[in-house]
């Protein structure tokens, strides 16, 4: 499916210093393809029946046109990549030392404990050229569910796993100093004098230019695939011989589940399901990069339990 006069600004097309915010237009054109699939089955027989539904749906755009920017090099132009891929620097490990951090470019201010940056045009520095773009974006291309209805005589057991994939997002703030409240996932294990050979940068304070939001790296991404037991319920219908002697035409007993348990997680850090928007404008990204954020802040998935009854006189 292409779809042509998208409404969009052509503000790329003034100087920023003007100040200048243009109307929207009917310009921008995205091209969107992909695919359904549904598949369900049912069988049983006298005390045992069950039944089966699934489906996947994969789905894929490019941005054909919009108002982009001149780009410096080719490999920052968003035309002909999926709509929302993000400009990012590519995070390629961590200074151990004083030493590592002199033997490759980095930013000024770079201290061991340091996300390393890569140098992606190989100039010999870090500079707003080494951004590139990240295919994947906080839209899943991958949705997928899976429902199960199991009855033996008079028990029942319903359930519904729901999940998406390939996609990435954003989960908590570049700016992880200090002082404040963080995950345990970056507290602990952080670089140190004393563990120069960890997976994770430093603490630091929100004066160090090295972190500030202008480098953001895709160590601030995480996967964000995920499967979850969404529903699940179990059932008890009374007998026949009860209802009629209580002249009710249906009754059961029931105790059910919402957002139970995570079947599987992309991120180590929060819940792949929490919400949260962020927009950030920085002084070398000059990008109004939009992207979704989910952070301390944000309120979590909860987990609903009920019991309750349904009866039919």
């Amino acid at each position: 499916q292409r779809r042509n006069n998208i409404l969009v600004k052509k503000n790329a097309s003034v100087p920023d210093f003007t100040g200048i915010q243009l109307p929207d237009e009917n310009f921008g054109i995205v091209d969107n393809k992909g695919f359904e699939v549904e598949l369900g089955y049912r069988d049983g027989g006298k005390d045992f029946t069950y039944s089966f539904n699934g489906n996947v749906s994969f789905a894929r755009n490019k941005v054909i046109e919009f108002d982009e920017p001149e780009r410096q090099v080719a490999w920052q132009v968003q035309t002909g990549q999926p709509q929302g891929a993000e400009l990012l620097y590519k995070a390629i490990g961590i200074f151990r030392d004083e030493q590592q951090v002199t033997s490759v470019p980095h930013v000024e201010g770079a201290r061991p404990g340091d996300i390393i940056i890569q140098d992606y045009d190989k100039n010999g520095k870090i500079d707003n050229d080494d951004r590139i773009l990240f295919p994947k974006t906080v839209n899943p291309e991958v949705n997928y569910g899976f429902a199960f209805n199991l009855k033996f005589r008079n028990w029942g057991l319903n359930g519904l796993i729901q999940g998406s994939g390939n996609s990435m997002r954003k989960v908590y703030s570049a700016l992880q100093g200090l002082a404040g409240n963080y995950f345990d996932y970056d507290a602990v294990g952080r670089w140190t004098p004393d563990n120069i050979n960890a997976s994770k940068p430093r603490a630091f304070d929100r004066n160090d230019a090295y972190w500030r939001e202008s480098y953001v790296t895709d160590y601030s991404y995480q996967n964000a695939a995920y499967a979850r037991m969404k529903n699940l319920q179990l059932i008890y219908t009374l007998p026949k011989r009860i209802q009629n002697l209580t002249r009710l035409q249906d009754a059961q007993v029931y105790v059910s589940g919402q957002n139970l348990f995570l079947l599987y997680s992309g991120n180590k850090v929060l819940d792949p399901e929490i919400g949260g928007i962020m927009t950030r404008t920085g002084s070398v990204a000059t990008d109004a990069d939009r992207y979704s954020a989910a952070g301390i802040n944000n309120y979590p998935i909860m987990k609903i339990y009920t019991i309750g009854t349904r009866i039919s006189f």
